[in-house]
Formats: C-alpha cells, structure tokens, sequence
C-alpha cells in the first residue's frame, strides 16, 4: 500500500476532489538503443513501446481484445490512448504507465487484469538519481562523456496500520512517485447516526488505527443548513454541497436530487469499477441508482450491518474495484430505539461492534494492497440526542 495517500478522513466530506485522479502523465520518453519493440519493451518508458504479439499474463490468463467490453468493461481503448498501440487484438500493452510495464484485460471473469511477461530491452534503473562525467585527455585533445541515470520510486510500503511511526516512514518517501489510475482506490465508509463525543469518549481499536494515519476531527458539519436527518445530510456526503443546491431536505425528497454524486462524477469521467454496499437501501435505490443506474458495477442491499461488511469484505479481497462505499446503520437503530448517549450500553455497545465490522475491512484492504494508493473516508450523516436527530443543534449536527 502506498502510504502517502492513505489518509481517514473525519470532517465534512466533500469528496469529488479528492478522489478526481488525474489520468497517468506518461514518463519522459527517453532514447532506448537497441531495443527492439516487437520483441521487447523498454524499461525507461515502462515497456510503452512494446508491439510485439504476447497475449497471455504472467499468472497464466489469456488477454481479452482492447477492442471488446466484454467480461471487463474499461476505458482503455484507442479513442481514448492512441499511439499506444490497443486495437483490434489482444495483445500486451501499456497505454496508462503502469509501474511494472505491459499488461492486458483478461478473458476470465474472476480476473481483471494482470501483468505480462514482456521481456525487458534494457537494464532496470537504479534507485537514485546520479550524473557521471568522465574525461580523457590524449594526443588530440580531452572529450567528455556524461550520463544520467533515472531514479526509481522508494516510496515505502505500509504493512501494518497498528505498528507506525508516520512522521520516520514518509521522510523516505518520494515525493515524485506517481501511481497509475488503476493502482489508485477508495474505501468511502458511512456510518449513519454517529455521534461525534461518542467516537472520542469509547475505545474503538479500528477507528484509532485510521486516526493515528491519517486527518480528523470530532467536531465538523455534513450539511449546515438542512434538518440534520438522514436525507440532506447523505446528499451533501455523496455531492458535497448544501441542501440548498443539491435540493434534498429531507427523506422524503431523496429522488430530487439537483446535484452529482461522487460516484456518478467519478465513472463518467475515469470509467473505474464501483460498488455499493448498504444497510440502508435508500442509498442505493433513491440516490445512486435513481441518478444512473449505470454507475454501479455491483450493489448489495444488506438486512444486517454484518452481512453488508461481509459482501464488502469479499469484494475488497477481489480486487475487482477501485471505488467501493459501505453504509452501517446499526448506530442509528440503537439511537432511535433507546437513545443517542454514548452513557447508553446500547448504543455504545453498537458503535463498537460496527468498530469491528470496520476491522474486517480495513484488513482486507492491507491483504491486498501492495502498490496501491488508497483514499479511507469515515464519516456520518448527523449525531443525535434522545431517540430523534432531527434539531438544529450541535448534538445532531456534529459529526465526526
């Protein structure tokens, strides 16, 4: 995982920037002699150049044709990369600046994508930066020779979120590291009905790794100008404008929705595969799908926090996505029955149990992670006090 993006972010959510990946700027183009791009791809430019005729992965898959949506739907078509060699055929490339070279779509389901076993024109660079010059002095005078060899990324990985030194590990960072789109994901994690004096007063392990990471607060606003109840508040999360603009102001109105979601922002302008996973099905059928109902690759509609974690965590763990949102509502319900007060078992005893459902998840992304960037966002929709969330006060309208 690569650590300088893999933040949590607590406050007010406004995510259409922050997960706006600009596309892979393609590498310097360096001259690569002697290679020969029929049969071979040259390091410098991360095997760009490759136009030879392999077709298979390195783990065995056969490559689906650039020119077919089909089992993989994706934006890496010619219209979009020329001169990158995709057309009709399924042959390795590289058109996005993969770090390890060429790579294919694959004709299974189950899989993606993978790398391939492109065999390399020129030595691998080093891991720093360093100029040679050598001069020779003879009979017809002194000539000099200087050559410049390119650095590699050292960006570290992050292997274990409860043992960090954050502050030791990014000064070995590489700030010119770049990270393809495809390597770039995003784990949006919304807990309806959390309180935010309830997350700093009661011990949750899992949230604390992501403090200890990334940026919070305990204090911030979702929507400042709407009842603070479920509808505006998930609107201004997923749109990250007020109710006045994006239109919903209460649950009764979700399908008035004026406003883009993330979501919807991110497929049409990056084609990235994304699913949802809620406990509270409104999400889904009355924002995101009534939106479009094109965006979502997969959607699962849960009866229980548990088993929405559950569908998450698989498809974490299959790396099919590079967007997926997780909505628990198990801290609203236990509000709504006996009271938001993080004083209350039941409601603190549910706030820790969806702690863990966290866990789960979090685990999930450091199992398969390596060489990826990955945005964490926790957040809520509105607090509460009593059995109800309604009031313009700081009991309801705070989040964490």
């Amino acid at each position: 995982m690569k650590l300088s993006t893999f933040v949590i972010i607590l406050p007010y959510l406004l995510v259409t920037p922050a997960v706006a990946h600009l596309r892979h700027q393609q590498r310097q183009l360096q001259e690569c002699e002697g290679s020969n791009p029929e049969t071979c791809g040259c390091d410098v430019v991360l095997q760009d150049d490759y136009r030879g005729t392999i077709s298979s992965t390195e783990d065995g898959y056969t490559c689906m044709n650039w020119e077919s949506q089909s089992p993989h739907s994706h934006s890496r078509t010619a219209a979009n990369y020329p001169d990158k060699g995709l057309g009709d055929h399924n042959y390795c490339r590289n058109p996005d600046g993969e770090p390890r070279g060429a790579w294919c779509y694959t004709t299974d389901p189950s899989k993606r994508w993978s790398f391939c076993d492109v065999p390399s024109c020129t030595p691998s660079t080093t891991t720093t930066t360093t100029s040679t010059t050598t001069t020779t002095t003879g009979s017809t005078g002194a000539s000099t020779t200087t050559s410049t060899q390119l650095p590699t990324c050292n960006t570290p990985e992050l292997n274990d979120l409860d043992e960090l030194d954050l502050r030791t590990v990014l000064k070995g960072a590489n700030s010119n590291c770049e990270t393809a789109l495809s390597k770039k994901k995003v784990l949006m994690i919304g807990i309806d009905g959390l309180r935010a004096d309830v997350v700093g007063m009661t011990p949750l392990p899992n949230i604390a790794r992501l403090k200890r990471l990334g940026t919070h607060s305990f204090w911030a606003n979702v929507q400042s100008t709407a009842a603070a109840v479920s509808g505006p508040g998930w609107a201004s999360m997923f749109t990250g404008v007020e109710p006045s603009k994006h239109l919903v102001d209460g649950n009764g109105d979700l399908r008035d929705l004026a406003s883009p979601t993330v979501f919807k922002t991110v497929k049409d302008a990056f084609d990235l595969k994304i699913a949802a996973s809620v406990s509270w099905h409104p999400l889904v059928n009355d924002f995101i799908n009534h939106e479009d109902d094109t965006t979502l690759d997969a959607s699962f509609l849960a009866s229980s926090d548990s088993a929405m974690a559950a569908k998450a965590r698989e498809w974490l763990l299959s790396e099919e996505f590079d967007f997926v949102f997780v909505d628990f509502d198990g801290a609203d319900a236990a509000g709504h029955s006996l009271g938001f007060d993080g004083y209350l078992a039941s409601y603190q005893n549910r706030v820790v149990e969806i702690d863990s459902l966290v866990g789960t998840l979090l685990d999930a992304v450091m199992e398969t992670s390596a060489e990826e960037e990955w945005l964490i966002v926790l957040t809520s929709d509105h607090g509460g006090e009593g059995t109800s969330h309604s009031a313009y006060d700081n009991y309801n309208r705070k989040i964490p």
